[in-house]
């Protein structure tokens, strides 16, 4: 299957956990939370793109941690918007409609494995060979 983009959400407030800065920034065994999430997405085989969402004045962090996992992957940082919905339509309007596959995954969730990557591109791709 080819044409599988990843929009990695990272625009949360984290007002609950009561940080001075987004959730995705804060610190996750040593580093950012959103590196986690990156550094799995970049390495996995079947993610072809990946489109970071970071919160509003948090472009640059989040550019300046891709690089600094030599996320390799990583073609557009964009802004999120007031709510996920508009963050996630942010994303997925840099990846383009020849897309096969559009991957929405939350960077607060940093423990995703290549297994789950793979069993929901496998599902997708099952899917679009039975539609």
């Amino acid at each position: 299957m080819s044409g599988v983009w990843a929009v990695l959400v990272a625009a949360g407030c984290g007002e609950r956990l009561g940080s001075d800065r987004p959730k995705a920034f804060v610190a996750f065994n040593g580093r950012p939370m959103l590196a986690e999430s990156l550094v799995r997405l970049d390495r996995s085989k079947l993610v072809e793109n990946v489109v970071v969402v970071a919160p509003s004045g948090w472009v640059e962090p989040a550019i300046l941690c891709a690089e600094e996992e030599n996320a390799e992957k990583v073609v557009a940082c964009v802004s999120g918007g007031e709510t996920r919905a508009d963050s996630v339509r942010a994303g997925v309007a840099e990846v383009p409609e020849a897309a096969s596959v559009i991957l929405v995954h939350d960077a607060e969730r940093p423990l995703v494995t290549n297994d789950v990557i793979s069993r929901v591109v496998t599902t997708l791709q099952d899917e679009e060979d039975d539609g």
